[in-house]
C-alpha cells in the first residue's frame, strides 16, 4: 500500500518500509545459513548499496525526466519489443509472487493450528483448506478494481517486523528452550555459522535485493510526496535502508543461529516461523498469525497488480469502463486468476514444493533483469555513468551464473 501520511522524516521512512517488506524476510535465515554469516552480510552489504544507487537513479528519471511509470524506463534502451519484455517480466514476477503468498499462508496457518494442538487433518500441511478458504474469503477484496483504506498496513508490518526480532532474541537468548521442545539435543553445540561459501554468494545477494525491492512503487510514491526535493528524498531513502539493514540483519543472522540445529530445513527451504515446535506458546502463534497476515497483504496488492495489467493488456481501457466492479470484464479476470493460482499453487503444495522454491526461480532469473539491470543500464544509456555501468556488468556476470546454477540444479533433480 503506498500513501504519505505525514511529510516527517519518520513517517516517511516507514511508508517505505511498508511498501518493501513482506514475506520474503522469512527465508533469509535459510539465505544466511547457506552463505555463512560473513557472506551474508557480505551479500546483504552490496545489496544494499546496489539498491541505492538504483533508488537515487530512479529519483533522477522522476524528477528530470518527468517519469511516473517504472515501466516508462524502457524508451531509454529501446523499442516496444523492450516494454513488452519488461511486461513479460513484471507478470512472471507477480505470478511467482502470488503463488509464494498462496504457499505461505496456506502453511503458515496450518502450522499455526499444530502451535494451537489442534491436530485435525484438514490443518495438515498437505491440506488445502486454508489455499481455498483465503482465497474465497479474500473475493469482495479481490474484485475490486481500486483499493483504497489500507495505509494502517504499514505499521501493521513494522510491528510485525519488530515482534519476530523480539521472538527470535528470546530464542537465542533462552538456547531454544523457549521455542522447541522436541527431541532435539540442547546440550550439542552450535554449528560453526561463520565463513563464506561462494557458491551461494549469488543468490543470496539476489534474495537480498529481492528483499529490497521497491523500484515500482517508489516513483509513484516520490510523485506524491508533498514538496518535494531530491535531496529530501536522498535522506529519506538512506534513513529506510539503514532501518531495512537492521531489521534484515536480525532475521538473517538471530534466524540463522536460532536454527542452526535444523540447517536440513532450512536446506529444504522452510521458512522458519514453520520450524518451532513448542505447541501452545503464545508468542509464536501471535508472530505468525502476523506473518500470515503480511502473505495475505501481499498476494492482495500483487494480486491487484497482476489483474489491471492483465486488463489492459487484453481489454485497453476498457478494463476501467463502468463503475461498478462487477462488469463482464472485471469478474471474469478476477475468477480465472483466482482459480489458476488455486490450481498452480494447490498442485505446488500437494508436491510438496516450498514456497521459498518457487520464488527462488523469479529471484534468481527474472528480478534481475526488470529490477536491477533495466534502471542501471537505463541511467548509463542517458548519463554515461561509470558507476552505474560496473554495477550493470556486476549484476550482468552475476545473473549468468545464476542461470548455470539454476540449469545444473534441475538437469541433477532430473537426472535423480
Amino acid at each position: 500500500p503506498i500513501s504519505i501520511l505525514s511529510t516527517s522524516f519518520f513517517f516517511e521512512v516507514i511508508n517505505l518500509f511498508g511498501a518493501t517488506f513482506g514475506v520474503g524476510s522469512t527465508g533469509l535465515p535459510g539465505s544466511a545459513f547457506k552463505v555463512g554469516i560473513y557472506g551474508f552480510f557480505a551479500a546483504l552489504t552490496l545489496a544494499l548499496i546496489s539498491t541505492y544507487f538504483i533508488l537515487d537513479y530512479l529519483i533522477y528519471f522522476s524528477e528530470n525526466k518527468g517519469l511516473t511509470n517504472y515501466v516508462d524506463l524502457y524508451q531509454y534502451i529501446g523499442g516496444n519489443k523492450v516494454k513488452n519484455f519488461i511486461l513479460v517480466m513484471f507478470f512472471l514476477t507477480n505470478i511467482g509472487t502470488l503463488l509464494f503468498s498462496s504457499n505461505t499462508f496456506n502453511s503458515l496457518l496450518s502450522q499455526v493450528m499444530k502451535y494451537c494442538n489442534l491436530d485435525i487433518p484438514f490443518f495438515n500441511t498437505n491440506s488445502l483448506f486454508f489455499l481455498f478458504l483465503i482465497l474465497i474469503l479474500m473475493t469482495p477484496l479481490n474484485i475490486k478494481r481500486k483499493l483504497e483504506g489500507f495505509d494502517w498496513i504499514t505499521y501493521v508490518s513494522f510491528v510485525t517486523a519488530i515482534l519476530v526480532i523480539i521472538l527470535l532474541f528470546i530464542t537465542n537468548a533462552n538456547k531454544y528452550k523457549y521455542a522447541f521442545n522436541d527431541s532435539v539435543d540442547f546440550g550439542k553445540e552450535i554449528n560453526e555459522l561463520g565463513g563464506f561459501n561462494i557458491k551461494y554468494f549469488v543468490s543470496a545477494y539476489f534474495y537480498c535485493m529481492f528483499c529490497f525491492t521497491i523500484q515500482p512503487a517508489y516513483m509513484e510514491m516520490y510523485q506524491m510526496t508533498p514538496n518535494k526535493s531530491v535531496s529530501n528524498m536522498r535522506k529519506t531513502t538512506i534513513g529506510f535502508l539503514i532501518v531495512m539493514f537492521i531489521i534484515y540483519s536480525f532475521f538473517g543472522g538471530l534466524g540463522c543461529y536460532a536454527f542452526s540445529l535444523r540447517k536440513d530445513k532450512l536446506f529444504e527451504g522452510d521458512q522458519f516461523l514453520n520450524l518451532f515446535t513448542q505447541y501452545g506458546n503464545p508468542f509464536v502463534v501471535i508472530c505468525s498469525l502476523l506473518m500470515i497476515f503480511a502473505a495475505v497483504a501481499c498476494f492482495l496488492f500483487t494480486y491487484k497488480g497482476t489483474k489491471e495489467n492483465i486488463g489492459l493488456i487484453l481489454f485497453g481501457e476498457k478494463y476501467w469502463k463502468g463503475n461498478s466492479d462487477y462488469n463482464s470484464i472485471n469478474s471474469f479476470l478476477t475468477f480465472f486468476i483466482i482459480a489458476t493460482t488455486c490450481f498452480i499453487s494447490g498442485l505446488f503444495i500437494v508436491l510438496e514444493i516450498k514456497g521459498l522454491k518457487i520464488i527462488g526461480y523469479i529471484v534468481d532469473l527474472v528480478c534481475p533483469l526488470v529490477f536491477m539491470i533495466l534502471p542501471l543500464f537505463a541511467y548509463y544509456k542517458v548519463k554515461k555513468s561509470i558507476i552505474a555501468l560496473v554495477i550493470t556488468l556486476l549484476n550482468t556476470v552475476f545473473l549468468g551464473y545464476a542461470f548455470y546454477s539454476t540449469i545444473s540444479e534441475i538437469v541433477g533433480d532430473m537426472q535423480k
